[in-house]
């Protein structure tokens, strides 16, 4: 159930609104190795795009 523990730890994870960064840098490390490029735009969002 690793889909559980990754619900758990990004509730558990601070994120107030311009504060998201412990959020982001989860998702960062749980889709980089999917994904084809992976970047944070100046509004600090997080972007993976994998091609098809």
């Amino acid at each position: 159930m690793r889909w559980l523990s990754r619900l758990k730890e990004l509730s558990e994870a601070p994120g107030p609104p311009g504060w998201e960064d412990a959020v982001r840098e989860i998702i960062k490390r749980e889709v980089e190795e999917e994904a084809d490029k992976l970047y944070e735009d100046k509004l600090g969002n997080l972007i993976a795009v994998k091609k098809g």
